[in-house]
């Protein structure tokens, strides 16, 4: 996991040959952007979705196999909770290779990071998030993941 500012967003383009676009993409973005799917380019697509955020995940934890997430909220921020894929976090669903998903249960890490306000995080296939929670108080928040090949 990395969480950083959106200024600093070159010092990973290292890590992917796709990272550069990518942090392009969420530069370009405000809240004038409807939610759905944009297509970055072939296999690098951003999500942007919208919805409440509160006091729990209500799927627990998740993670991903084959792309590594950038989040970042357009509007207001959010919550999410971090913790390594491990053995006190226990898989609930088999894994939904359409959705490129998993989702766990567990206590985990208790590290949380604040995204929003040029905050962003990246999460790779070995991190477990759970995101969708609140601050202060739950609010309203529009958000984008894009979704980078590992």
């Amino acid at each position: 996991m990395i969480t950083d500012v959106l200024s600093n967003s070159s010092i990973y383009n290292g890590i992917s040959r796709h990272f550069e676009q990518a942090f392009d993409f969420i530069k370009s973005i405000d809240e004038t952007f409807e939610v759905g799917t944009y297509k970055i380019n072939d296999g690098l697509f951003g999500y942007i979705m919208e919805y409440q955020t509160g006091p729990d995940f209500k799927f627990g934890w998740e993670s991903h196999k084959k792309f590594i997430d950038i989040q970042y909220c357009i509007v207001g921020k959010e919550r999410i909770q971090w913790s390594p894929v491990k053995k006190d976090i226990i898989k609930t669903d088999k894994y939904n290779i359409k959705n490129d998903v998993m989702f766990f249960k567990g206590k985990g890490e208790s590290t949380f990071i604040d995204t929003g306000d040029d905050v962003f995080a990246i999460f790779f296939p070995e991190d477990a998030h759970a995101p969708q929670l609140m601050i202060n108080r739950p609010e309203i928040i529009r958000k984008v993941v894009v979704k980078v090949p590992f």
